[in-house]
């Protein structure tokens, strides 16, 4: 994982995850941390300020194939889906487990959640939309 400064095109950091591969990566727009999942089942959270993830939280049985943070709820809730068929919510406030929990139909799933705070969960050649 490298930051970058954006004005010079400057390397600020690089950090080693030493979890492999990462599939899938996205920004919490409230506090800029940055949610990677990796092909191990784990999801990190980093900053740049931090040599290690800030978080480490096994979320999945196998890769996780997507991440996405709710940016209506303030960054408060971020869902997860790996390919072992199963889609998750977590709150990031404590990390005491999945506040819900569900298997994709269609295989593994593409994740985002809207402004309004609606998720939406793409599958095999579909798409449903969960409301908040």
């Amino acid at each position: 994982l490298k930051y970058q400064d954006t004005s010079t095109g400057q390397l600020v950091v690089e950090h080693r995850t030493k979890l492999g591969a990462c599939h899938t990566m996205c920004q919490n727009p409230h506090n800029a941390v940055i949610h990677l999942g990796h092909q191990n089942g784990t999801v990190t959270l980093w900053t740049p300020n931090l040599p290690h993830p800030a978080v480490r939280l096994l979320a999945h049985l196998g890769p996780v194939s997507s991440v996405s943070v709710d940016p209506s709820s303030g960054g408060r809730y971020m869902a997860t889906s790996g390919e072992d068929g199963t889609v998750k919510v977590w709150d990031c406030r404590n990390w005491k487990g999945a506040v819900r929990t569900w298997n994709a139909r269609g295989g593994t799933a593409v994740l985002d959640w809207s402004q309004k705070g609606a998720l939406g969960v793409a599958t095999g050649g579909s798409v449903n939309v969960r409301s908040p």
